[in-house]
């Protein structure tokens, strides 16, 4: 069904505006979805969908049009008016087209996904850019990793830039956050996951001479400052060869370089 919604005081609008907030996502349980790909796979993903807002003129264009004639048979959509609209985006050039959706409950946990037979783990341990966060999540998804943590003191896998970047893959790939280092180190022992950081010193190996065809978890650390000491002391270090001039790679990239190492070794 659909409705209009035209006051910038209705609740539905303060509330989605609210979800910019991470705590408001945490208090409610909500995130948003914005654009016409992100959305799409969300109306395919089954995760439970409150309501949604779109413009007329996302309406009148035929993509547009016919998600929004799917979306109708999952949840009621409310017509705003742009300028309206422009107010909920985050974007700058909003594409007309918005959910306002469920964190859906996660299907597993720090033991569930140590459990699995031979889990391969990306771990992101105070990783506060949302873009290099949704990136790892969307790489993540394309290697076929078991899943993603993100410790305590990470950024928020539901922000509106992380769900992003992720590129719907967010909805495909088990993410646990708020894990503290004590949670982490006893499923490690509990499990005999092997746990590596990327992280150069004088014990670090070349990641490609890693054998990630058996269990693995590796660590990814904040942009500025790293891996946490307790988390390197626990952990084997890997690092990525440079000849070039640059200092150091991307997290985000460094994440991918060493996804898809594993993929080829598992796909031999």
């Amino acid at each position: 069904m659909r409705a209009i919604i035209k006051s910038s005081v209705n609740p539905k609008v303060k509330q989605a505006i609210s979800l910019h907030q991470r705590k408001n996502r945490e208090t409610e349980g909500l995130f948003l979805a914005e654009g016409v790909r992100l959305v799409e796979m969300a109306a395919a993903s089954g995760w439970e969908i409150v309501h949604g807002f779109y413009t007329m003129e996302a309406a009148k264009d035929e993509r547009g049009a016919a998600l929004l004639a799917e979306l109708e048979k999952q949840c009621m959509m409310y017509e705003v008016p742009l300028p309206l609209f422009s107010r909920i985006s985050d974007t700058q050039t909003p594409q007309g087209i918005m959910l306002v959706m469920k964190i859906q409950e996660n299907p597993v946990d720090t033991e569930s996904l140590f459990r699995r037979k031979q889990p391969l783990l990306l771990i992101l341990d105070g990783v506060q850019d949302p873009g290099n966060a949704g990136t790892i999540l969307r790489t993540a998804d394309a290697a076929g990793l078991d899943g993603v943590i993100l410790m305590e003191g990470s950024v928020d896998a539901f922000s509106a830039k992380t769900v992003r970047a992720s590129m719907g893959s967010i909805f495909h790939v088990p993410v646990i956050s708020h894990v503290t280092n004590e949670e982490l180190m006893n499923a490690i022992e509990e499990w005999g996951i092997p746990l590596f950081a990327a992280d150069v010193d004088d014990t670090a190996k070349p990641y490609f001479r890693q054998d990630f065809r058996e269990a693995a978890a590796i660590i990814f650390g904040n942009e500025a400052n790293g891996i946490s000491g307790e988390l390197l002391a626990v952990s084997k270090k890997l690092y990525i060869p440079m000849q070039g001039h640059a200092e150091s790679l991307n997290v985000a990239v460094s994440a991918s370089v060493i996804a898809y190492e594993a993929l080829r070794q598992r796909s031999m």
